[in-house]
């Protein structure tokens, strides 16, 4: 009998991940042959050569990449993962993996994307009161992680939010 991971998380090394809230984020929705994640639609091909994100005309021909999750984390819901892998062997690669992977082999393979506000793409405030309702943010360094980990476990940090700055104020009990 094979068993396969009902999820898969991809993030990069510089993400908090709230993966407490995550499970919680995926056991009320139920997924299935779903891409989740902070959904990327619109975005055109960089034809400046000095971009990190340069796509060659040869490797990308289209004017609009099809909608993908941003790389910076996405989670694929085990039943996808076979999917995908069949459709990156009968695709030309493409070397940005968010665009390859959840967008075009995404697309390929009829699988459904899903956008969670729960993702977020830049750097908030390095916060556990931040993190108790998001599932990650991305750009920190380790003293960060560390802090917002911190935080984010400790029952006896009550939180507000002031209206004027929409900065978290944390206060010890």
């Amino acid at each position: 009998m094979v068993i396969y991971a009902q999820y898969v998380l991809k993030a990069d090394d510089d993400m908090f991940v709230n993966l407490e809230y995550l499970l919680n984020v995926l056991k009320h929705k139920r997924l299935k042959e779903t891409v989740i994640g902070l959904k990327v639609t619109g975005a055109r091909p960089i034809q400046v050569k000095s971009s990190k994100w340069y796509a060659p005309k040869e490797l990308f021909n289209g004017t609009v990449y099809p909608p993908y999750c941003s790389g910076t984390s996405y989670v694929i819901s085990g039943d996808s993962v076979k999917k995908l892998y069949s459709a990156s062997l009968d695709t030309p690669y493409f070397y940005i993996e968010d665009v390859f992977i959840t967008g075009i082999c995404r697309t390929r393979a009829n699988i459904k994307i899903s956008n969670d506000q729960g993702f977020i793409g830049h750097k908030p405030t390095a916060s556990g009161f931040f993190f108790r309702s998001r599932i990650t943010g991305h750009g920190y360094n380790e003293n960060e992680l560390r802090k917002i980990w911190t935080e984010l476990k400790d029952s006896s940090i009550s939180c507000t939010l002031s209206h004027v700055n929409t900065k978290a104020v944390l206060k010890k009990s």
